[in-house]
């Protein structure tokens, strides 16, 4: 019996979202279609890369323009008569399978006997940002950037200062410390705001991606560029709770003078 490896959370993923909006349709749709295209070539290639154009792939999917939606949210390569899902073998074909089955072994045999037999915890999985692998938890004392992350609102998105703070927690966890890392979690905010549902979910959802950079649009750079640019024309001196410049999100804010 042939399968595939699909994650149960796809519906929800930035780029299943931005492939919906393209194409007008809803994100069960989008996955539905996903399934259709990554089981054929599941069935009919071994690496993810076969013969075709966007035509053959909409036909696939009874839905115009749903390659090239693909393509833009980095779902498929396109070029020269050859198409390609990226990363295909990770998830799929034989390598891809072999190492899902392994992992469920894993698991399963670790629920039966109560933990890892060696006594050591195992390690969290990563995200990847701009500036390298970080954690999904910060064992210590301090949360890390999971821990700024889940503390995102929808207002912090807007306000400069808080977003600065934002970024700020951020690269004291060692995340987005960068300047390219900096704009990028700016131009994540302007994105989520532009596209206006769930903008604190989706802020986190861009960041969290192995490749956060692939879902900002040069809108979203260019409108970041402005307020960074005129966020920091201001320069005002740090208020309580930042250091050098750069805000704490470890720490409570710092509470607003009475008028």
């Amino acid at each position: 019996m042939r399968w595939i490896k699909m994650r149960c959370e796809l519906p929800d993923e930035p780029e299943v979202r931005k492939i919906a909006r393209l194409t007008k349709l809803d994100e069960f749709a989008v996955v539905g279609r996903l399934h259709k295209l990554w089981s054929w070539a599941d069935a009919h290639t071994t690496d993810g890369r076969a013969e075709g154009d966007r035509e053959m792939i909409d036909d696939l999917v009874k839905c115009v323009g749903f390659a090239d939606a693909m393509a833009s949210a980095g779902w498929l390569k396109l070029r020269d008569g050859i198409f390609q899902f990226p990363r295909f073998s990770e998830h799929n074909g034989e390598t891809g399978k072999k190492k899902a089955l392994g992992n469920k072994r894993v698991a399963k045999h670790r629920g039966k006997s109560g933990g890892n037999d060696s006594g050591v915890t195992p390690a969290l999985p990563p995200y990847h940002t701009g500036t390298g692998t970080i954690p999904k938890k910060n064992p210590g004392p301090e949360p890390g950037a999971a821990g700024v992350l889940s503390t995102v609102k929808a207002a912090d998105l807007s306000d400069d200062d808080r977003l600065d703070a934002v970024q700020g927690g951020l690269a004291k966890a060692g995340a987005f410390a960068s300047t390219a890392g900096r704009l990028l979690v700016w131009s994540a905010a302007c994105r989520a705001l532009r596209l206006g549902k769930k903008p604190a979910a989706m802020f986190v959802g861009i960041l969290n991606h192995a490749e956060p950079a692939k879902l900002i649009e040069q809108a979203d750079e260019d409108a970041a560029t402005a307020r960074m640019k005129a966020f920091n024309a201001r320069g005002r001196p740090p208020p309580n709770g930042y250091a050098n410049g750069v805000a704490d999100r470890t720490k409570p804010p710092p509470e607003p003078d009475d008028e």
